[in-house]
């Protein structure tokens, strides 16, 4: 419906009306009965336009479109009342008439719309407010009628004897200075209900209806012809009333919204009932000397309901206070606790440590630090809603376990912090910490689950490990890290030793975060050899950090650290790059098949964009795609999205290898449908494999398991002309280890293979 948009259009449709309807019933242009039906025709198309517009709104607004719609639909019906009289009967419509009492049932519609609007969209001392005001507004301007238009006419109106015409004619001002009053209401005091031009179209049509009605009092007085006038304005106010309602439809409201008011506008929304109200104390002053008993009761009912709506004001008052009240122990407490587990959060710990070493400075203080051991596999594997219910549980163990002596607060994620005060010794620290490890370590019953989880501390003690709670904190974390590195369900204490492994390991991960930058990495390759015929088919690209003093850093002690910080997407890319630079140079040079293997850490697997990224880096370089083999981790193939991605390089033509096969969690049930191309026995299987035979039985079980699946086996590890021939007889198809070559550079392995870097 967005022709009503076009409001050219729609006033040129409307004035084109009106000048039919007008000039043509002047003019005498057809018959009186054409142009009472032509008066229905705006009535009948406001009632079915704010009708639809009714069912289109929401809340209150439905209903207060509903009351003004039907107010239209009883004009209709009047007009079709009064145009029986006049076309069809030719008389004059009697006063009283249904078309009356239809006219004055539409104004109590209007009148109601607009007071249950008010109503409904404040609160109910609000509501209770608006009633009284409406109750003053209404004496006083009984009082005003009473005063100016009937008493002075009383006797001419007794003399009529017609107190049935007399009543529905005085109804008319009476209704319309009501509408007003509303109308001043919605303006300064309950600004907001609409959107400026529905409001601007609704007071419009409200206006004009009151118009029209003072047209037919004049004429119905004194005799005046000013019917033409009163029908054009009650055409003009249906209109206006039926373009509030469309222009409602193109943005409806969802509520009052309280915009900024200043000025004498605000000031009026408290002082129109009083000013109103002090009308009725100018009237015994126009009429000096005369009892005015009509005044003095009405001005003695105005005075009660204006303590009563002061007695709603202190109501409103208490309440409002009482809420505030309320909002600010529930902001205090949202900002003071977890909303997930009720528990103290950070910031109230934090406090609570801060004023514990401020006000017992000389007692023994500790700070436990607890972070779950299997909750990111739980939370992954039965989803974020078992999860949350395993953090509950938690909570509630850790809270019934602290027996209300101790502080527990969730710092984050899986990690609890606990506030020990007046401990004794690292004795009694201890036997607390294992405590509330033990009531950790018991299975969690959730639904037809039993969730294990257990958790590793990390203990820091003041003053000796640290004298502010940001140190302690700090310090009880790097001990937790420790006990999860030792297995995890465990607790440690913070140590010197550790300090200084917490200090070479912040040193090493500030060396880390330069060493790209700077050119410190290098790739070794160890070369890969066909166990059947000893031609070398490929290598393993092994990534090497050598500082620029020359030091070479253990990958055991770098590569988790890059995937702990995040910097092995960028270290990874790096050597996938590099990697496959080698291998162009590598078949530039050898027109032999020749496969280059890159391991890939989970952590870079995983970015969003790893798929992509390694197909620009083939396109770039000009490596084939089965020139490259991807070496994965088991942790992978538990993973969906991870698998997608597999699939897309397998379809592209990249080659897969499980890496360290037997050492993750796969499935042996899953693994026929994993898109992989081989298996990579893991070196701690066949370092032993000869002198252990569980090893033995492992490695056999592996490959009989491989050539089932019509999988390629890889042997790293091997060192010894023995473990080569026994793995020749296994059947293993490419043989990896120092028993062949250790990894060099690229330099030695092109010399090696008879072949020059040039």
């Amino acid at each position: 419906m967005s022709w009503y948009r076009n409001r050219t259009r729609w006033m040129a449709v409307f004035a084109g009306y009106i000048a039919v309807l007008h000039i043509g019933a002047t003019l005498e242009l057809a018959t009186p009965l054409v142009w009472l039906s032509l008066q229905c025709v705006i009535p009948a198309f406001a009632w079915l336009l704010l009708r639809h517009v009714a069912r289109r709104s929401e809340g209150s607004y439905r209903t207060f479109w509903h009351l003004i719609s039907t107010g239209c639909l009883f004009y209709f019906l009047a007009l079709l009342v009064w145009s029986y009289y006049e076309g069809f009967a030719r008389i004059d419509p009697p006063v009283p008439s249904l078309a009356d009492a239809l006219w004055n049932a539409q104004t109590v519609l209007f009148i109601a719309a607009i007071c249950y609007l008010m109503a409904k969209e404040r609160s109910v001392y609000q509501g209770v407010k608006v009633a009284i005001d409406a109750f003053i507004i209404l004496i006083v301007v009984a009082a005003v009628m009473w005063e100016y238009f009937m008493e002075p006419n009383l006797g001419m109106m007794l003399s009529e004897r017609d107190w049935a015409a007399i009543s529905s004619v005085a109804v008319y001002p009476v209704s319309d200075l009501v509408i007003v009053f509303c109308l001043l209401f919605i303006g300064y005091a309950y600004r907001g209900l609409f959107a400026p031009r529905v409001q601007g179209f609704l007071t419009a049509g409200l206006l004009l209806f009151v118009c029209g009605d003072v047209f037919f009092m004049a004429g119905f007085a004194g005799g005046a012809d000013t019917d033409g006038w009163a029908d054009v304005s009650y055409a003009a106010a249906m209109f206006a009333l039926a373009s509030a309602g469309m222009y409602a439809l193109g943005g409806r409201p969802g509520g009052v919204s309280e915009r900024h008011r200043s000025g004498w506008g605000e000031n009026l929304r408290y002082l129109l009932p009083y000013g109103v109200a002090a009308v009725l104390l100018v009237l015994p002053i126009t009429q000096p000397g005369e009892e005015r008993i009509e005044s003095l009761v009405a001005n003695g009912v105005i005075v009660s309901l204006i303590m009563l709506r002061q007695a709603f004001v202190m109501m409103e008052n208490r309440a409002l206070l009482r809420g505030t009240s309320r909002l600010l122990r529930e902001t205090d407490y949202l900002a003071n606790h977890d909303t997930l587990t009720g528990l103290p959060n950070r910031m109230h710990f934090e406090k609570a440590l801060a004023e514990a070493l401020e006000t017992a400075p000389s007692s023994r203080i500790a700070v436990l630090f607890f972070d779950l051991d299997r909750f990111k596999y739980i939370n992954d594997s039965y989803g974020h809603d078992v999860g949350d219910a395993l953090l509950r549980q938690v909570a509630d163990r850790m809270k019934v376990e602290a027996e209300g002596k101790h502080i527990v607060s969730r710092r984050g994620g899986d990690e609890f912090t606990v506030l020990l005060q007046g401990m004794r010794s690292d004795a009694e620290i201890g036997e607390w910490t294992e405590r509330f490890l033990r009531c950790l370590a018991k299975p969690i019953e959730w639904s037809t689950h039993e969730l294990l989880t257990g958790a590793s501390a990390g203990i820091a003690v003041y003053p000796q490990d640290a004298r502010l709670p940001a140190g302690l904190l700090k310090k009880a974390d790097a001990a937790m890290y420790k006990a999860k590195a030792h297995g995890g369900g465990r607790y440690c204490f913070f140590t010197e030793e550790l300090d200084r492994s917490f200090a070479r390991t912040a040193a090493l991960e500030h060396s880390l975060r330069r060493a790209l930058d700077r050119g410190e990495f290098v790739l070794h390759y160890q070369p890969m050899y066909e166990t059947v015929s000893g031609r070398m088919i490929g290598a393993e690209a092994l990534l090497r950090w050598q500082r620029k003093n020359g030091a070479l850093v253990s990958p055991a002690e770098f590569i988790p650290l890059a995937e702990e910080t995040g910097l092995i997407v960028g270290i990874g890319e790096w050597a996938i790059r590099e990697a496959c630079r080698f291998a162009k140079l590598w078949l530039d040079a050898c027109s032999e098949p020749f496969e280059i293997s890159v391991n890939v850490s989970p952590v870079q697997f995983r970015q969003p964009d790893f798929a992509k990224r390694t197909m620009d880096v083939l396109r770039e370089t000009g490596v084939p795609p089965e020139a490259l083999v991807l070496e994965i981790t088991e942790s992978l193939t538990r993973d969906d999205e991870a698998i997608r991605k597999l699939e897309f390089f397998k379809r592209q033509g990249i080659h897969i290898s499980l890496d360290d096969f037997g050492t993750g969690y796969s499935s042996l049930s899953d693994l026929h449908h994993l898109p992989v191309d081989a298996l990579k026995i893991a070196q701690n299987f066949t370092k032993d494999m000869l002198s252990n035979e569980k090893q033995c039985r492992i490695v056999k079980a592996i490959v009989a398991l491989a050539k089932s699946l019509d999988l390629v086996i890889v042997a790293e590890g091997v060192e010894t002309e023995e473990q080569f021939l026994f793995m020749h007889r296994l059947g293993c198809d490419i043989i990896q280890g120092y028993y062949f070559s250790k990894p060099m550079p690229e330099e030695e392995l092109l010399a090696k293979s008879g072949r020059s870097a040039s």
